[in-house]
């Protein structure tokens, strides 16, 4: 039998993210889901020795965070005023399209407003956040990063082929769609 275990944190500032989705989805049979509990951690106990897919999602979970102040980085970056790093072009891209652009920033600008209630991007991935893997290198696994592009969403996994044993510090490093200036958790705790 095998063990999973990990920790998700938002990649803007690295607190611990409670109450995560995380599946861990075998080569054969059902998936099995728990949540981060205090300090972002996860653990998946008594797992056969079997290939498993971990894939964390999060819905909802945006403390207020996302703000007029990201629709102006937004806009920013699309005509070229800012360069965004990666993570922020990831929270940029609200329409999924691979690309941060006026509608972006118009569609951010609306959900700070509550004129909207989520984003395309957040469909298409099924999450309101994206998640980077950041687990060292050990044989037998394989990073998927995300990518979005053209309105399709292949989210972030870590790929354990096969799981033999314990395997910890199976780490995701979080991005909220829409905070492109990184100020989650704002008005609020992560718990």
């Amino acid at each position: 039998m095998g063990a999973v275990s990990g920790q998700i944190i938002a990649a803007c500032n690295s607190e611990p993210i409670v109450s995560a989705d995380v599946d861990i989805i075998p080569a054969a049979g059902q998936a099995l889901t728990t949540e981060t509990v205090s300090g972002g951690n996860y653990n998946f106990a008594s797992l056969s020795q079997q290939a498993w897919t971990i894939k964390p999602s999060i819905h909802g979970l945006q403390n207020a965070a996302i703000d007029a102040v990201d629709a102006q980085m937004a806009l920013d970056a699309a005509v070229g005023k800012v360069m965004l790093n990666d993570e922020g072009r990831l929270a940029a891209d609200v329409t999924g399209n691979g690309k941060v652009t006026s509608t972006d920033a118009s569609l951010i600008l609306q959900f700070s407003m509550g004129m909207i209630t989520s984003f395309p991007v957040t469909a298409a991935c099924d999450s309101d956040w994206v998640f980077i893997p950041n687990a060292a290198d050990m044989s037998g696994q394989e990073i998927m990063n995300p990518a979005i592009n053209g309105g399709t969403c292949t989210p972030g996994t870590i790929v354990l082929d096969p799981l033999t044993g314990q395997v910890d510090n199976r780490n995701f490093r979080a991005i909220l769609f829409g905070d492109v200036n990184g100020s989650w958790p704002a008005g609020g705790a992560t718990e």
